[in-house]
């Protein structure tokens, strides 16, 4: 990616609106919509966002784990889900390395 699509997928990831993205990353909202067509930065904004979701929710569950006052069935689940959650991100990354692993023999 050239440095202004950097900016502008940090800007994207950060802002509420494209229009306030354009204006934080000094390029114009149809700029924007042009770089959100191309295949390897909508790749990049998509697990992005992903990424941010996940990170959100992880945030919202430790703090229910650490959260003394917190129902203890619900600090279990929290905890539980927790645990999924990372097992589930352990195996993905797995899987991606073994494919990208295979597409570079291909």
């Amino acid at each position: 990616m050239t440095p202004n699509q950097t900016k502008a997928l940090a800007a994207l990831l950060t802002c509420k609106s494209r229009t306030d993205a354009a204006r934080v990353c000094g390029l114009s909202t149809k700029t924007l919509q042009g770089y959100e067509k191309l295949p390897e930065f909508a790749d990049a904004l998509e697990r992005g966002r992903r990424e941010a979701l996940a990170a959100d929710t992880v945030d919202a569950l430790q703090a229910i784990v650490r959260d003394d006052a917190a129902a203890d069935p619900a600090r279990v689940a929290a905890a539980r889900a927790l645990l999924d959650y990372g097992l589930k991100f352990a195996e993905l990354t797995d899987i991606n390395k073994r494919l990208d692993r295979l597409e570079g023999m291909l």
